[in-house]
């Protein structure tokens, strides 16, 4: 019986030793350390930079770093690929103390209204994959100079209700969906708007984006539906909503909702929707406000345009 007992432990000692020594190949990925220094591109610098032929040739993107801020870092810029006419610097720079810092990419003598593109990326050791940290250790952008080209003098603005019909210069960036409207509603700026590349409905309506930062701060409820807030924006990034009176002798607008996309029943309350007017290629649009009154009041209030104009392809 003890010979038997022997052989059985011995038998077991052979399997357990050969199950610890198999390789099945398996490493567990290297742990992110909760005080190490982390670095990001900001997911809020914009990856498509438009920019008017009157704009300095040069964008910012905007990093960020986590845990210890005590000491300057400096960080190397891998670019992936970049078209030839962008000028990318090697490296940037955190001051002591700062969590921001900006990359300054130039251009110069890029070619007009063609597209130029770029992808960056940051060594992996400063890269986080387990946490949301307000960005990625990739970035990828195009940069597209065009000149703006003034397509209506006297476009039409009519409100549901409330306001007379208000006239705005509306401009088209050359060769681009991309447009802009002077002193929009008479609040003082211009609004800057592109349409769609893809039909939201069999009526043929494609989407309105207003362009981020440029009198918007786009929100997209849990539930999918997406709402511009009409704000302005000061030189530091805040923004503060925009009030206006659209017409003497009318309430004075305090804060503006514009509703695009409704997730409930899957409808756009704003669009653009082309046509042909006379033998002439027009977009006919609304714009449909939640718009909060100086006397407290709120209501519901759209604004129809149109101005003769054709979408690129």
């Amino acid at each position: 019986m003890k010979n038997i007992l022997s052989i059985l432990f011995g038998l077991f000692a052979i399997v357990a030793f050969t199950a610890c020594s198999e390789e099945d190949n398996w490493a567990p990925g290297e742990e992110t350390v909760p005080n190490d220094t982390k670095v990001y591109f900001d997911k809020d610098s914009s990856g498509e930079i438009i920019l008017s032929t009157d704009d300095a040739r040069t964008t910012t993107i905007w990093l960020g770093r986590t845990g210890d801020f005590t000491n300057e870092l400096t960080v190397p810029i891998q670019v992936v690929s970049a078209d030839e006419a962008i000028n990318i610097p090697s490296s940037v720079t955190f001051a002591a103390g700062e969590e921001w810092t900006e990359l300054e990419i130039s251009f110069p003598n890029i070619q007009m209204a063609k597209k130029a593109t770029f992808e960056l990326a940051l060594e992996e050791k400063y890269a986080n994959h387990y946490q949301d940290i307000g960005g990625s250790s990739t970035f990828k952008g195009s940069i597209l100079v065009a000149a703006w080209n003034k397509i209506e003098e006297k476009a039409w603005f009519k409100f549901q209700a409330e306001y007379d019909t208000i006239y705005s210069t509306v401009y088209q960036l050359e060769g681009q969906r991309r447009f802009r409207v002077e002193n929009f509603l008479n609040c003082g700026h211009d609004l800057v708007f592109s349409v769609g590349e893809n039909t939201l409905d069999t009526y043929g309506d494609y989407e309105i984006k207003i362009a981020e930062n440029n009198l918007s701060y786009t929100y997209t409820y849990g539930d999918g539906s997406i709402v511009y807030d009409i704000v302005t924006y000061g030189e530091d990034g805040s923004c503060n909503w925009l009030s206006w009176c659209p017409q003497e002798g009318k309430r004075t607008i305090s804060s503006c909702y514009a509703y695009f996309y409704y997730a409930s029943n899957n409808t756009y309350f704003s669009y653009i929707y082309p046509l042909t007017r006379k033998g002439v290629k027009h977009l006919y649009g609304i714009l449909y406000f939640y718009l909060t009154y100086e006397d407290g009041e709120s209501a519901y209030n759209y604004c129809e345009f149109d101005f003769p104009a054709s979408l690129p392809e």
